[in-house]
Order: C-alpha cells, then structure tokens, then sequence
C-alpha cells in the first residue's frame, strides 16, 4: 500500500501519513540518517525520504529477517548501531510488540544525534486493552523520560472509547516544560521546549 492510499486506514495512521511524516521528511538535509524500525509490508514509506532533491540514507531495522531489513535487531538492545547516529528515527506499530520498552527509549536517546528527532507513535488504551501494550496520554512523559516531548498528538477515533493512539515527536534533551497548544475535536496538541 502507498503512503497516499487512504482506504482502511485509521484516523490516526493517516494523520501521521499526511501530516506528521511528511513534514519531517522535509525538514531532513541532503546526507542525513533515517532510521524506520518495524517494516510494515502493508506501507511504502520510502518514497518519503528517497526525494531526488535530497538524499537521504534511509535504513530499516526489523527483528524478523524475512522482511529483509538493513539491520536485523530489537530496537531495546542494538548495541550494532553506533551513539549519535541518526537525524530521524521513525516507529510505528512497534511499541506494542517491544517487551523492554524503558530500554527501547535509552537506545532510540543514544542512536539520535543531539539535535535528532524520532517519531513515536504509541497505541492508546482505546486500541489495545493490555496496560503493557497501550499509554494514556498523561503516562506519556513517564515512559519516554529519557527523551524530550516537542509534540504530542491524542487522537480518539471512537465516541466515548479511550484515546486509540498518541503521535509523539521528541528529542534528546533532559528537561520537561509542557505547553498546551491547541484542542479541537480528536487532536490535543502539546509543544514542549
């Protein structure tokens, strides 16, 4: 499936797909380093950073080496990737499936350069009812301590269920101001400096 192919897709991959993604995309340099951890046959996200204009070097990371990743390895323990690697490290659909998720945040801290960004999305408990695999929304700074929140997206997409997904974007830094940004119908937006 193409990242612009809308059909089936929840609220909250196709905010990301038209949204969050490529904005970052184009805020990347010629050269840069881009991480996307969990290859998702179902996306090609690609084409976002294979941009003739700028070039990136685009890597995958997956645990199964069937889906043919560049590097092969659990994103909690990849002591084969150097510190200070990657200006963009992107992980959807992963945190679910991560069983050490404390050191999931200390490698994605270590491989980020100091001014690196990551985007995280994170499945709420309106998505998934097991407490190990789904944040609320105010246990988001808890559990991504090791890395500073610059946005935060809440997306609800069932009347009256819990939040179905949080959209992060964060980098390396160890201080926390949180700042309330905007409110609308399914979007809560957070911006910490």
């Amino acid at each position: 499936m193409k990242i612009g192919d809308i059909a089936r897709t929840s609220e909250g991959r196709l905010f990301i797909n038209q949204k969050i993604l490529p904005r970052l995309a184009s805020e990347l340099k010629e050269g840069d380093n881009v991480l996307f951890v969990g290859i998702d046959c179902a996306w090609d996200y690609k084409t976002l950073f294979f941009n003739p204009a700028v070039l990136t070097n685009f890597e995958t990371m997956d645990i199964k080496p069937d889906f043919k990743p560049d590097i092969v390895g659990d994103i909690s323990n990849c002591p084969q990737i150097e510190d200070n690697k990657y200006d963009l490290v992107v992980l959807i659909g992963v945190y679910e499936f991560v069983n050490d998720k404390d050191s999931m945040f200390k490698e994605i801290n270590r491989i980020l350069k100091p001014e690196g960004k990551a985007l995280l999305s994170l499945p709420g408990a309106g998505y998934y009812e097991s407490p190990n695999n789904h944040v609320e929304p105010w246990q988001v700074w808890d559990k991504v301590k090791y890395l500073q929140i610059l946005e935060m997206y809440v997306v609800g997409e069932r009347n009256g269920k819990r939040p179905t997904s949080v959209h992060l974007i964060v980098k390396r830094v160890n201080r926390y101001i949180i700042y309330l940004s905007c409110y609308d119908y399914r979007f809560m937006g957070f911006m910490v400096w």
